[in-house]
């Protein structure tokens, strides 16, 4: 059985773990990832199983299946990881990312991996920084920007850096004329609905959106 007749979802639902697939697969819709399950009973399985062959008999415990492959990696610290939030996503484009339990707490903001080189310049929230790093982020930006070439071929990128520089620059001039200050401990939050962290539960995006 081939994973292109009826897709990998047929395939699961037919072969579940006596599938080739590893991993899990992703669904667009609320259930957002299907993992393999049981493979289905053969049809000459024995229905009665003893209390023995259970482990029951003698008291032991059932034995459990293995659980699926987990074959993604965290985005952050390349741990194994498969778990998807819709409170992760990237701040530049809102794709959802891998983004581990210990990782999510220590970033303040996620990138994917188109993005990756922009993680030390771009932010959507600028509520904690000072005016020298808004200043060196700006600088950061304008490297990004020029070295995206031929400027023909990377026009959206370019002009989301160019938006993003005019948004920092914005935020410095509100610093320097006193109207807003920089906030070292402003909470983090949600890039798609942007509520604080303790306000949004995760399901403000896309297959989870209520």
């Amino acid at each position: 059985e081939r994973f292109g007749d009826g897709g990998i979802h047929r395939y699961l639902e037919r072969f579940g773990d006596g599938g080739f697939f590893r991993g899990k697969n992703f669904v667009f819709d609320q259930r957002v990832a299907m993992e393999a399950g049981p493979a289905p009973p053969r049809a000459d399985a024995v229905a009665d199983v003893t209390a023995e062959e259970k482990g029951e008999a003698s008291g032991g415990d059932t034995a459990t299946a293995p659980g699926p492959d987990i074959v993604g990696r965290c985005l952050g610290c390349e741990a194994p990881y498969d778990e998807i939030s819709g409170s992760r996503l990237c701040t530049v484009c809102r794709d959802l990312v891998l983004i581990c339990p210990s990782c999510a707490v220590r970033l303040r903001e996620y990138h994917c991996q188109r993005h990756s080189d922009w993680a030390d310049c771009y932010y959507t929230f600028l509520d904690p920084y000072c005016e020298e790093e808004l200043d060196r982020q700006c600088q950061r930006l304008m490297e990004v920007h020029d070295a995206m070439v031929p400027a023909v071929q990377h026009k959206n990128g370019r002009r989301t850096l160019r938006r993003q520089v005019d948004k920092v620059n914005a935020r410095i001039t509100r610093l320097r004329s006193g109207e807003a200050t920089a906030d070292p401990r402003a909470p983090r939050r949600c890039r798609t609905c942007m509520d604080s962290e303790e306000m949004c539960d995760g399901l403000c995006w896309g297959f989870w959106r209520r």
